[in-house]
């Protein structure tokens, strides 16, 4: 990252407070200080070799160090988030929450009552967790706010429970109150519908990242195995083995996936048919790979593999492709009813 002081991206550079280096930071990432107390998360920003904007500060490198020495905190880079999900307190008055999903990741921005103020999608599942959450901020000028990392799931929950009880006509009286109070438990709902099939689109997209190495690994195994039968020698059976123990850990890898798939998918009301090709997934993999590693014929089999594979890898996408068509029809709906919300809100206007 570059900025009027940086024009050649230089790092940031953070020491302790007798100049001894420690680490050093892209321009514009963040610094995770632990007080004694807390965990602060404050952004940065290069002004020269000696100064460095942290938060809405400038600070002299050793002067920063000796602040931090003075009150017994510690600070390192922001390691990058690996999870799905994660939130934070935004200065004193706004909360973030992020989200991955099939196109990139979904946020949700709140007031400090949990009051949603604004929500969307971020189209980009190259970016990174943190990368997504800076360019969020930066949209609403928050970005020089300090960050207090919270629970998603207990964010959630609140702004849910806030969502429900609110009723957007002020005369509790009026006859569109009851049909406000009823819209705004239908989007509830929908919204932990949505969370649901985010959770097992996210499943099935691990899953399916597995199956393809598991695919490439095999590939590589046929091409020592084709080899070997040409008289490869010894170099060509022991790659092709190394290649096949591989694909063995990567299949028991899989086994795990398909199984936080498939408990993932219970929580979907999706048909049963589906529940049964989640079931020959793991069939499969128990199945097949026992035998595999015993039996001397190995191109043969590493040929069955790879078509079992394939098909497993078509039957994960034609669920995901279900369930994305589920999250689209879920969002039409929150869609629908806000609208509903505007309209009896204009009507008791009149």
């Amino acid at each position: 990252m570059t900025n009027e002081y940086n024009p050649d991206g230089k790092e940031i550079r953070f020491i302790d407070s007798h100049y001894k280096d420690l680490f050093h930071i892209p321009d514009g990432s963040c610094v995770q200080i632990h007080y004694p107390d807390e965990m602060v998360v404050k952004p940065c920003t290069f002004i020269d070799e000696y100064h460095t904007q942290i938060g809405y500060n400038v600070f002299h490198i050793c002067q920063f160090a000796e602040i931090m020495e003075r009150n017994g905190a510690s600070y390192m880079p922001e390691p990058e988030i690996m999870g799905d999900e994660a939130a934070w307190k935004v200065g004193k008055d706004r909360i973030l929450a992020v989200q991955t999903c099939e196109d990139g990741y979904d946020y949700t921005l709140l007031d400090e009552n949990y009051n949603e103020i604004d929500g969307g999608q971020v189209d980009n599942p190259e970016l990174s967790m943190l990368e997504v959450r800076r360019d969020i901020l930066e949209s609403f000028g928050l970005e020089r706010r300090e960050l207090r990392a919270m629970f998603y799931e207990d964010v959630m929950e609140q702004a849910f429970e806030v969502g429900r009880q609110a009723v957007v006509v002020n005369d509790p009286a009026h006859p569109a109150a009851q049909q406000v109070a009823e819209s705004e438990s239908r989007i509830a709902a929908l919204k932990v519908q949505k969370r649901e099939l985010l959770e097992a689109i996210n499943a099935g997209k691990t899953a399916l990242h597995t199956v393809n190495e598991v695919l490439e690994t095999l590939d590589n195994a046929e091409g020592w195995s084709t080899w070997d039968v040409m008289g490869g020698g010894l170099m060509a059976d022991l790659a092709k083995y190394e290649e096949l123990d591989n694909a063995q850990k990567q299949v028991e890898q899989l086994q795990v996936e398909l199984r936080r798939f498939k408990t993932e998918l219970s929580d979907v009301e999706i048909t049963a048919d589906l529940q049964v090709t989640v079931d020959s997934f793991l069939k499969f993999a128990d199945f097949f790979f026992d035998g595999l590693f015993a039996d001397w014929a190995v191109l043969d089999h590493i040929n069955q593999a790879q078509s079992r594979v394939e098909n497993t890898k078509g039957q994960i996408k034609r669920v995901l492709a279900l369930l994305k068509k589920m999250r689209e029809d879920v969002d039409v709906q929150i869609a629908d009813e806000k609208e509903k919300q505007e309209q009896l809100a204009v009507e008791t206007e009149l």
